[in-house]
């Protein structure tokens, strides 16, 4: 159960952190408005977090700029 919500910024990038019993939603926004949200136990740093956000997001575009499907709006 949800106890507290930290970093409630909902002014420019919504919310990045809900921090709960057990666990930490943490959510990242890219320039194109893309969101990633991670589910992690609260021993995780944001420092990790970022990590494989980085990671995550290299691979997402990589993926999209290789797919001849993929049409610019």
């Amino acid at each position: 159960m949800l106890n507290k919500a930290t970093e409630l910024n909902f002014d420019t990038y919504g919310i990045q952190v809900i921090e709960g019993d057990f666990m930490k939603l943490v959510c990242f926004q890219t320039f194109t408005k893309i969101k990633f949200i991670f589910v992690v136990d609260n021993n995780t740093s944001m420092n990790d977090c970022e990590l494989i956000y980085r990671k995550i997001y290299d691979i997402y575009s990589d993926y999209v700029s290789k797919n001849p499907f993929y049409e610019v709006i």
